[in-house]
């Protein structure tokens, strides 16, 4: 599951409780440092895994069983929830790749009857006082009533795990449905981490029984700087085994709040996966290296090889430091093996 964020979250209707977190801010267009999409991107992937993806990521046991209930305590992955009537529950699809029944995972959890954690992952490398933003995608489960998802994300130091640098709550989260498919709500905060390394809980706060069911996906960690434009908002290109496409992105800096100076240099990079969460997948596309010294830097990329492409762009100090840049949505060109050939009807060939 993999796609930027297309709302923001209205502030009058959050509750933030921190410690050292700044003011919130629309990052939600950030460079994505990590992202929890569950897996299940390929068509082929099962509707609903028997395999434990998650491992000890959760506290919940994992109900490996396609044709079973989701029980109290227990939570699943899937591309589609049916509706369940003995549950009161509606249809969801994946919140990553809306409306496609055959890409993408997400989570169910049917809380446990003892409020607790039930998720926790460690980011590292990060940049040390840099400002992100951590968000979820939530969905209520119920058409109507029972007791609403009540959450809290809490961040711990990796080298001190007892202590608690951000901690934020969601409020309740009401049912909100439409002709019986449920609809994904985003929640999150802004944070600027002393470390290079934290710890991201979630923690369940309502108790289990008559509803506090919900699902989760694209949990994401993004830098807050401002985004990288792309000249299409294409994410998928097709061309002729002959041809190239023109990818070109560009990068301004904030006139209000400086991130890395007038002094810049962006360039392309390259994947044979796409996965953001590998650093060492991506590789300088050779060529496409530019300074600038205004603020401002654009750059053309002209693509013959299929595999997955963005644009990045830093100050000289952080253009290789992976998680201190900005970077762009990932692009994912298609070569077809073939060429257009022309014929010139006045040219004949005699055997």
């Amino acid at each position: 599951m993999k796609a930027a964020c297309k709302r923001i979250f209205i502030l009058a209707l959050l509750h933030l409780s921190v410690l050292h977190v700044e003011a919130q801010i629309d990052c939600s267009k950030g460079t994505i440092l990590f992202k929890e999409d569950f897996g299940g991107n390929d068509p082929a992937d099962p509707v609903r895994p028997t395999a434990n993806l998650l491992g000890n990521k959760t506290t919940y046991k994992f109900d490996n069983n396609p044709n079973d209930n989701v029980n109290d305590g227990e939570y699943a992955l899937m591309k589609q929830l049916a509706p369940f009537p003995q549950f009161g529950w509606v249809n969801f699809d994946d919140h990553t790749y809306e409306k496609n029944l055959e890409k993408g995972y997400f989570m169910l959890v049917n809380a446990s009857y003892t409020a607790g954690q039930f998720y926790e992952t460690t980011i590292s490398d990060l940049c040390i006082n840099s400002k992100l933003y951590f968000s979820v995608w939530i969905g209520n489960l119920m058409l109507t009533g029972g007791i609403e998802p009540d959450l809290r994300f809490e961040i711990y130091e990796t080298s001190n795990p007892s202590n608690r640098l951000a901690q934020y709550d969601t409020e309740t989260v009401p049912p909100n449905n439409s002709n019986g498919w449920g609809k994904w709500v985003q929640h999150g905060f802004t944070f600027t981490t002393p470390s290079s390394s934290i710890i991201l809980k979630l923690f369940n706060k309502a108790p289990g029984g008559s509803g506090n069911d919900l699902v989760l996906d694209d949990i994401e960690v993004r830098f807050c700087a401002p985004p990288i434009l792309l000249s299409s908002p294409q994410s998928v290109y097709e061309i002729a085994g002959c041809d190239s496409v023109k990818l070109s992105g560009s990068y301004s800096e904030d006139p209000l709040e400086t991130t890395f100076g007038n002094d810049l240099i962006g360039r392309w990079e390259y994947s044979t996966t796409g996965d953001i969460n590998n650093t060492a997948g991506w590789s300088p596309v050779s060529g496409t290296e530019k300074n600038s010294s205004n603020g401002y830097i654009q750059l053309d990329n002209y693509v013959t090889q299929s595999g997955y492409y963005r644009f990045v762009a830093a100050d000289i100090t952080r253009i290789n430091t992976y998680k201190c840049r900005a970077m762009s949505d990932v692009i994912n060109v298609t070569v077809k093996k073939y060429c257009r050939i022309e014929v010139n009807p006045h040219i004949r060939i005699r055997n």
